[in-house]
């Protein structure tokens, strides 16, 4: 549970926990309809994957958008 940083390709974004950031990979069939910001709390659910040169990724086979902490 998190929150997307930032975009940095058509489907590569960086998300943000308390522990830290990892890159995460989202097909658009699976982001929900609702708009997605900054602060747009969400849960990723899908596969670590390593080998990368970059470094782990995260491959999201769902993302759901949690409601906002008032």
């Amino acid at each position: 549970r998190g929150s997307l940083a930032r975009k940095t390709g058509p489907d590569l974004f960086v998300f943000k926990d308390g522990s830290g950031e990892i890159t995460v990979k989202i097909n658009p069939k699976v982001v929900p309809r609702a708009q997605i910001k900054a602060d747009t709390p969400i849960e990723l659910r899908g596969q670590v994957e390593t080998g990368w040169q970059n470094g782990p990724r995260i491959d999201a086979e769902d993302v759901i958008v949690l409601p906002a902490n008032k």
